[in-house]
């Protein structure tokens, strides 16, 4: 959710943008630099992730062709403190996987 992280992620994708290889990119959290258990916590969530998704669109070939494997931090909500890791809950980066 921070701007700095998203910036530097354009970077990473439009170097991949143009490779032959399709790519596989593993994004750990946490995904929301703060623990959110306030009542606006999930708004806060889908939001980061609808950013990414966007930035994802914005590079055709990547968000057709490449993988992403989304591996949720200690302060993601509802991940809890076990491991292996649950998975992020659809709801959450449903606009990623549309």
């Amino acid at each position: 959710d921070k701007p700095k992280v998203l910036d530097r992620l354009e970077k990473v994708f439009q170097g991949f943008e143009n490779w032959d290889v399709v790519p596989l990119f593993v994004l750990v959290g946490n995904f929301v630099h703060t623990t959110v258990f306030m009542e606006n916590g999930r708004n806060i969530i889908i939001e980061a992730f609808t950013k990414l998704a966007n930035l994802i669109g914005s590079f055709p070939r990547l968000s057709q062709e490449a993988k992403f494997v989304l591996v949720p931090g200690p302060n993601d909500p509802l991940m809890g403190g076990i491991l292996p890791r649950k998975r992020v809950p659809e709801f959450f980066c449903q606009v990623i996987l549309t």
